[in-house]
């Protein structure tokens, strides 16, 4: 399995909330809540699990 499906969809999702967060910024200034960055915190917590878990199994 050459590309791990959570590698994809996590990568994914982060460019995806990334670019919202650029339009919203445009359009209203910048305005960085507890909650978006919370949500953030979180993504790349479960990247890096993802990640630590496919390098223990050798993928």
């Amino acid at each position: 399995m050459a590309n791990p499906p959570g590698r994809f969809y996590f990568r994914s999702l982060k460019t995806c909330m990334l670019q919202s967060a650029q339009l919203s910024d445009s359009k209203e200034g910048i305005r960085i809540d507890a909650d978006s960055l919370t949500e953030l915190g979180m993504l790349d917590a479960a990247v890096n699990e993802s990640k630590r878990f496919i390098n223990l199994n050798g993928v």
